[in-house]
């Protein structure tokens, strides 16, 4: 029984090791998709592209291993509440970046929120009238959006890091509450 227990708990530990790493490959995406951004490197943007699938594959593979687990093992409290995080958490990693400052997000989103808006500001007072400067001026404004929605991203993996950690889940005006059955998985 000892040893069914310990291939268990390792199979926790790879599934928390596996988070991580899809974390790092996200936050590198997220670096060279930015690099090949500013330096108009087509060639870099391909790379990460292509790279992409190896995320989508990790992605795909955490969540059959969650969905074993929560089937084969019924995992209680604090490794049920990792893996229901694992589950929550992965397809926002996937998209946005590592998240290793789960209670700092939501000051780093609305950071984000500001940059955003003053972006825009900086694009409406640039004025260009001619169809090729609207455009770039629309690309732009879409890019600093696809950044916006990274740190929205953050936020519900630090809600979900939050959870994993207290068994709390964080209300929508930012105080804890818990669940809707009123259940506390402790």
């Amino acid at each position: 029984m000892n040893e069914i227990r310990h291939s268990y708990h390792g199979q926790l530990d790879d599934l928390r090791v596996d988070v991580v790493r899809l974390g790092l490959m996200a936050n590198d995406a997220i670096a060279a998709g930015t690099d090949a951004f500013l330096e108009a490197d087509l060639a870099g943007a391909d790379r990460v592209i292509h790279a992409d699938a190896a995320m989508d594959d990790l992605t795909h593979s955490l969540e059959d291993r969650c969905y074993t687990t929560l089937a084969r093992q019924q995992p209680m409290a604090s490794d049920l509440r990792m893996v229901v995080a694992v589950l929550r958490t992965i397809h926002e990693i996937e998209r946005t970046g590592d998240c290793a400052r789960a209670m700092a997000l939501e000051d780093m989103d609305d950071v984000m929120d500001d940059l955003q808006r003053e972006l825009f500001r900086t694009i409406f007072a640039l004025g260009r009238a001619d169809e090729a400067g609207l455009q770039q001026m629309v690309q732009v404004a879409l890019v600093g959006r696809y950044y916006e929605r990274m740190a929205d991203h953050a936020v519900n993996i630090g809600e979900r890091v939050t959870y994993m950690v207290t068994g709390e889940i964080p209300g929508p005006d930012g105080a804890s509450s818990d669940d809707s059955l009123g259940i506390r998985l402790d």
